[in-house]
C-alpha cells in the first residue's frame, strides 16, 4: 500500500504536468543523464529507473494492477537502453517531470498481456 501510495505521490508531483522553473528537472535532462559517459550522470538514470522498477514491483505484489509487467529476464541496463530511446522518440514528454515520461515508457515498452 505504501508503495502505491509513492507511485500516486509521484504522478501528482507537478500539478501542472511541467516542470516549470529552470532548476527543475526535465524529462530531457534524464534522458542527457541517461546518455551522458559521466559516471556519475549514467548511474543516476540506472539508480533513478531502478526505484521506479522496485517501486512497480511492490505494488504489484500488493495487487495493484499498474499496466507495466516487466519481462523475469530483463536486465536493468535494458530497461535504461528502452526508456531512453521511448523518451527520445517522444518529445511532447521532454518537458514534463522524469517520472511523468519514464511511467508511460514503460507501460509502453513492457506492456501487460
Amino acid at each position: 500500500m505504501l508503495a502505491a501510495l509513492a507511485i500516486v505521490w509521484l504522478m501528482l508531483w507537478a500539478p501542472t504536468g511541467k516542470a516549470e522553473n529552470d532548476g527543475d528537472i526535465r524529462a530531457s535532462d534524464f534522458l542527457n543523464d541517461c546518455d551522458s559517459l559521466r559516471a556519475a550522470s549514467f548511474l543516476y538514470c540506472v539508480a533513478y529507473l531502478e526505484g521506479i522498477s522496485d517501486a512497480v514491483q511492490g505494488i504489484k505484489k500488493a495487487g495493484y494492477d499498474i499496466g507495466i509487467c516487466f519481462p523475469e529476464d530483463i536486465t536493468i541496463g535494458e530497461s535504461v537502453f528502452a526508456v531512453r530511446e521511448w523518451i527520445r522518440e517522444n518529445p511532447d514528454y521532454h518537458r514534463l517531470r522524469p517520472v511523468q515520461a519514464v511511467l508511460p515508457a514503460l507501460s509502453d515498452v513492457y506492456p501487460c498481456g
